[in-house]
């Protein structure tokens, strides 16, 4: 048989998905009807069902979809055509359909700059009264500037891009922020992965002769594993955290995790030239999904990518984990471990890694590097531990592995991130928001994000029972995050720590939307009034805190996230009365400085 008989439809609909190569054309909605032929129907969210329950029955009325490109406006969209009775239309622009009584436009950014204001007009007169059922999809960067002056839709398209939804008073109007979708919650999730990965779609790989080496379909097997499915929504859940991560995008970076951009003829033609040494780690689905093989230039291009990449996973050395590459076949080593170094039974392409001219498992290396008396060989096989020659290294690829696969041997999947990357905080974070959401305090934990506000905000480690707040006009005029030790700060209040509290960020509309924060919310009472400030955590944030609590490191001058660190001080000391006494924060302890009563002394000298 020729290559091309085996070749499995499921991997060029995969390929088609993707904005990472040349293959990308159904990664764009209107290109894609090949591709969910075979993949299937469309997953279900529901901003699928809130647009179908907005617009069935309605006759007037305008639903506006904003969001950057790739997070399913025009999927909604057609979902808004079927359920109105009218055709999805082709073109960008405003089509009406039945003498005005439907109207569409399905991207304003596709319309010319000079015909925008048209649409937007057709819009606020609908919303204000006049007949008609509008939809409209525009990214915010078009959407705001056209409607910031419009009465009708200012306010609900204001509402809309700070939480979740907008509407207005009469239920005429309903904005959807489409960038507050995840697609990271416990179902939708595993949708997704059943979307890319479901069994039925590799029936057609039977007979194939590379079936047992085929990288492709044992990536798509590992995504079908529970645990390995936990792994990755928690990274992913981290990424997207710090930015949108439209489903055009994530959908892209799943499909580039099974088949690495391959073609089932490039994998045969490449099993037939080497055989079991064809494919190894470097393949597996978790080096790709963090970026393994791509330029740094297109990863920098998919700002959900470059997130991921920037986790570092892999990048961080860890004893234990590293040790167990030696010993993998130790009976000391965990059953995960193993399995990781060697393979399931039978043949485990995922588990070989290239050393020198030869491919073997990672417990052949370990062994390798550990026993072998050849010290010409153990140079080699060293001198590939960190990669070279563009290839990526073992040792990187191991830790990956053990981090998907192995994670329970590492305590879960918040200690090994915290073990095996950059983000060293995310298991606290993670256990908060459960402590949180339980509806507990997490004191220890708020005291050390105390701790971490008192050294960045005035130098000082120690909590004392308090959080101290910095003179707002000081923070303004010196860097959070600088290297350099805090000069003297006047320190105007000393707020019990028992005043501050941690709560969940969530939105009003959250059963509307599929959304999944993984962020807290510090809250503290501003002095002399009754008004909450709160601090918004991000995962960045967060472990700039902790970490400035337990090491005191300064966070750096670049940390973004220091500079809603210094709006949260300059709200909270906005209100606060002169001090009586005048405290200084200076070389990490707290000094009371009395100042001299300077009308009497100088009374009666003028």
């Amino acid at each position: 048989m020729t290559p091309a008989e085996h070749a499995n439809p499921t991997v060029k609909a995969l390929n088609s998905l993707s904005v990472l190569d040349a293959h990308q054309g159904a990664a764009y909605r209107e290109h894609s009807t090949a591709a969910r032929n075979v993949l299937g129907d469309d997953i279900s969210t529901k901003a699928m069902s809130l647009v179908a329950d907005w617009s069935s029955g309605r006759t007037e009325g305008v639903l506006i979809l904003t969001g950057n490109a790739g997070t399913g406006k025009t999927a909604l969209a057609e979902i808004f055509c079927a359920t109105t009775g009218v055709e999805a239309p082709k073109k960008d622009g405003l089509v009406e359909f039945r003498n005005g009584e439907v109207i569409v436009c399905k991207d304003l950014s596709g319309v010319g700059p000079r015909r925008r204001n048209a649409v937007i007009q057709r819009a606020v007169a609908i919303a204000s009264g006049s007949r008609g059922l509008m939809l409209l999809c525009a990214n915010e960067g078009v959407l705001r500037p056209l409607t910031e002056d419009e009465p009708a839709l200012a306010k609900a398209v204001d509402d809309a891009l700070v939480g979740v939804l907008g509407r207005d008073d009469d239920g005429r109007t309903l904005v959807v922020n489409m960038n507050r979708q995840r697609w990271t919650g416990e179902i939708v999730w595993s949708r997704l992965l059943e979307y890319v990965a479901a069994q039925g779609n590799w029936a057609a790989c039977e007979g194939c002769p590379a079936f047992e080496h085929c990288p492709m379909r044992r990536n798509a097997e590992s995504l079908r594993i529970n645990h390995i499915r936990e792994v990755l929504r928690q990274v992913v859940r981290l990424a997207a955290s710090e930015e949108v991560a439209p489903l055009r995008e994530v959908l892209s970076i799943l499909a580039y995790g099974i088949t690495g951009g391959k073609t089932c003829h490039e994998v045969i033609d490449r099993y037939d030239r080497s055989g079991s040494q064809a494919f190894t780690a470097a393949e597996g689905y978790f080096h790709l999904i963090l970026g393994g093989g791509l330029a740094r230039e297109k990863i920098e291009s998919i700002p959900v990518l470059r997130a991921l990449a920037d986790i570092g996973i892999g990048d961080t050395a860890d004893l234990e984990v590293d040790a167990w590459l030696r010993e993998t076949r130790s009976r000391m080593t965990p059953d995960s471990v193993r399995v990781a170094g060697e393979g399931a039974e039978g043949i485990d392409v995922l588990a070989q890694v290239a050393v020198g001219n030869q491919v073997m498992t990672f417990a052949d290396v370990g062994e390798l590097i550990t026993i072998d008396p050849d010290q010409d060989r153990v140079n080699e096989a060293l001198a590939d531990m960190l990669g070279r020659s563009g290839r990526a290294g073992y040792l990187q690829l191991w830790r990956r592995r053990v981090l998907f696969e192995a994670a329970d041997a590492l305590d879960g999947i918040g200690p090994a991130l915290g073990r095996l990357s950059h983000v060293r905080t995310f298991g606290a974070l993670l256990s908060a928001v459960e402590q949180v959401e339980a509806g507990e305090e997490p004191g220890t934990l708020r005291n050390s994000l105390v701790k971490g506000l008192n050294y960045l905000g005035c130098g000082m480690a120690a909590v004392g029972g308090y959080m101290y707040l910095p003179d707002a006009g000081v923070t303004a005029a010196r860097d959070l995050g600088s290297l350099l030790p805090a000069p003297p700060l006047v320190v105007t209040t000393a707020l019990p720590v028992e005043r501050v509290h941690l709560r969940r960020r969530t939105f009003d509309f959250a059963d509307d939307l599929d959304t999944d924060e993984i962020e807290l919310l510090l809250v503290a009472p501003a002095p002399g009034t009754d008004v909450e400030v709160t601090l918004r955590l991000t995962p960045s944030l967060f472990d700039v805190l902790m970490l400035a609590a337990e090491y005191r490191t300064p966070a750096g001058p670049d940390a973004a996230d220091l500079a809603a660190l210094e709006l949260f001080y300059s709200h909270l000391g906005r209100d606060a009365a002169p001090p009586e006494k005048i405290q200084i924060a200076s070389g990490g302890e707290l000094k009371t400085v009395t100042a001299p009563d300077m009308k009497a002394a100088f009374d009666g000298r003028f």
